[in-house]
């Protein structure tokens, strides 16, 4: 059973680093799964099956939009690999009623990790970025007002706001974090409708805002 609870206080925008002490706390406060309602198998898929393409101009101009990518990780040296190849990649007008479809990212310390089913991938230090579109996204939009929920059964959620931007982030289970973000309406000139974007990675939830806000991802969004 989850509970919805609020903050606690108004955190406000977040502008950059270093975080609010409020937010670290509640970030921090955030607790993984704690009840396991059934097994759960892990997927044996590698993270790299998607394909390998190093750049993501192809994509976004299959897409028409701006595939988001997180400098600082390729800053630090990580190898940053985009799938599926642009060849494959599916605009939305070309989708069926009822079809969506995706494209990622992926940041590996080194590309063996690329070989190593996601959550093992993870768990070595990969990053990834995925963009869903088509029937089904954007999903319905986050709540103004930012809430924590309290859940055992999914890992705790909150909403925090970057530069704008409403985030969601979600503690799925130990050391792992799900954030998540919604563009509406093709805002980038892309996508018709608006698309979903989703970063998962073996960071706390701490860490993974921090890293997401270092990214300066969401810079115009501030400024608008």
């Amino acid at each position: 059973m989850s509970e919805d609870t609020a903050p606690g206080a108004d955190l406000g925008m977040i502008t950059g680093l270093p975080l609010a002490a409020a937010l670290e706390a509640l970030l921090a406060s955030l607790e993984p799964v704690r009840v396991t309602r059934h097994h759960r198998r892990p997927s044996r898929r590698p993270l790299g099956q998607q394909g390998r393409w190093p750049g993501p101009d192809p994509l976004s101009q299959r897409l028409g939009l701006t595939v988001p990518t997180l400098s600082a990780l390729r800053e630090r040296g990580q190898l940053e690999v985009f799938g599926p190849h642009p060849d494959e990649v599916r605009p939305v007008h070309e989708l069926a009623a009822g079809e969506s479809a995706a494209v990622s990212v992926a940041y590996v310390p080194h590309e063996s990790v690329l070989d190593l089913p996601v959550e093992q991938a993870l768990e070595a230090g990969a990053t990834c970025v995925g963009v869903r579109y088509g029937h089904g996204h954007p999903w319905p939009p986050l709540v103004a007002t930012p809430r924590t929920r309290r859940d055992p059964a999914s890992g705790d959620f909150t909403v925090i706001d970057v530069q704008g931007q409403l985030v969601g982030v979600q503690h799925l289970w130990w050391s792992r974090t799900r954030m998540t973000w919604a563009v509406r309406g093709g805002a980038d000139g892309g996508v018709d409708g608006g698309y979903d974007v989703e970063v998962l990675t073996g960071l706390t939830p701490l860490a993974a805002v921090r890293l997401l806000v270092s990214c300066n991802l969401f810079s115009a969004h501030g400024a608008a």
